[in-house]
Formats: C-alpha cells, structure tokens, sequence
C-alpha cells in the first residue's frame, strides 16, 4: 500500500474514521500478570509516555480472546466493583502486544483508547503523547 503526503497528514485524515480498541473494561480482584498476555494500557501506560500521574488502579490491556483463556484458566478473579486493591483489564479487539515493544501498548492505540475522556490533565496528556510519535 502507498498513501499520499506524510504519515501525519495520513493519521489526521482517517482519525474520525478510527475507533477504540477497548471492547470491554473488567475490575479484578487478582490477576497472575506474569502469566498473562498483557501490558500497561489506559492511565497507567500514559504516565509512562507523559507527564501525568498515574492512576489509583493500574490498567492493563490484552485481547478479548486471551481474556477469556485466562478467567477460563483461573488466572484472573473479576469482581464486579472496583476496590482499592483492584486491577483494570481492558479487553482489546486485538492483541496489543503486537504493536509494541515496550511494557505499555502503543502510543496511536493508546489515544484512541482515550481520546473520548474530558478530562482536561488527559486531554492535554493526548497531545504530548503524540508528540511522541515518530511520524
């Protein structure tokens, strides 16, 4: 595939057509993160490209699928409220340890996991990240 312009040009242009990769967010009560296909997503993998504080509950994020494998394996207990000691498990339509290198998810997956947040500090986050981008 070829495209027109630069890549940002590109990113700008078919950003209204792009939607979240979050299917679904659970609350856990225990997780076996070593065991599991996972990485920093949400808040948590934002404080980690930006300045901004990390939140309360650490995210993670990995596929809905391998989600499923993992309840079905008993390595992670989902709770139905979120408690001080919970984790956040972000179900992703894909697998997002395929688009990263890092601990965390990508940076272009991560704003369109948050880009609907009015939160000021994260919108204001969303831009730095970006800058980030090696375009």
């Amino acid at each position: 595939l070829q495209f027109d312009g630069d890549r940002r040009a590109l990113w700008t242009r078919v950003l209204p057509y792009l939607r979240s990769p979050v299917k679904k967010t659970v609350c856990v009560a225990r997780a076996e993160l070593p065991k599991l296909d996972c990485c920093c997503a949400g808040l948590t993998a934002l404080a980690q490209y930006t300045l901004i504080a990390d939140g309360k509950n650490p995210v993670y994020a990995m596929s809905a699928s391998e989600y499923r494998r993992a309840e079905m394996s008993h390595l992670v207990d989902e709770q139905e409220y979120l408690e001080k000691d919970s984790l956040i498990i972000e179900q992703w339509r894909y697998r997002p340890k395929v688009l990263t290198h890092d601990q965390a998810v990508d940076r272009l997956s991560l704003y369109l996991a948050l880009r609907d947040e009015r939160d000021e500090r994260i919108e204001a986050a969303l831009g730095e990240l970006l800058e980030g981008v090696k375009w």
